[in-house]
């Protein structure tokens, strides 16, 4: 019988928490205000909705996007 799992190649440093992946994803679309001109264009294009996005931004303590334009 086969084995039907995948094999994952680990590289060395490298940060596979799911929860880690999403907190840096948010940040980059956050301090990204040339891509994303709103907070619903941050939402759609990472696919969150809005108060999750507001509950990882509070988390990290991101800065409000008004001050970075």
């Amino acid at each position: 019988m086969k084995k039907k799992s995948i094999e994952v190649k680990v590289i060395e440093g490298e940060d596979l928490n799911i929860e880690n992946m999403k907190e840096r994803i948010v940040t980059k679309a956050w301090y990204d205000t040339a891509r994303f001109n709103e907070i619903t264009d941050v939402a759609v294009g990472i696919g969150m909705g809005t108060r999750t996005l507001y509950f990882y931004a509070r988390k990290l303590k991101l800065p409000k996007r008004s001050g970075l334009k």
